[in-house]
């Protein structure tokens, strides 16, 4: 991260077990839905999954497919996402559009997310 740049992020930090096995069990359940809230280009072009190691389970849930499509998506501890903003954008007169057009696109990660766990979105 530059000087004077800050981070955004949407989704669950360190759910419960409970909860995230709720997750992992629609990834599993649902990749097609997945792929679409975390894959798509509006998603990536202002989002970032990317865990460090640490924040990994170290293997797939046993009742997965180790060689599943999003095996490494099952291994998540947190399912968090990440936008990195400039200090430039957060003291921009736009900064409400900015933020708006980020979460946005960030809508079907979250509704994914509240689905799994039962939360109305």
């Amino acid at each position: 991260i530059a000087p004077g740049d800050c981070w955004a992020g949407v989704g669950m930090w360190r759910p419960e077990p409970k909860v995230a096995r709720g997750i992992r069990e629609a990834i599993y359940e649902h990749p097609e839905q997945w792929k679409k809230a975390t894959r798509y280009k509006a998603f990536t072009d202002v989002w970032t999954i990317d865990p460090a190691e640490d924040e990994l389970l170290k293997r797939v849930p046993r009742e997965c497919d180790p060689d599943f499509s999003y095996a490494d998506d099952l291994r998540m501890k947190s399912f968090t996402a990440g936008h990195r903003m400039t200090q430039k954008s957060v003291t921009s007169p736009d900064f409400d559009d900015i933020v708006g057009t980020a979460f946005k696109a960030a809508g079907g990660y979250t509704e994914f997310l509240c689905g799994a766990v039962g939360l109305p979105y």
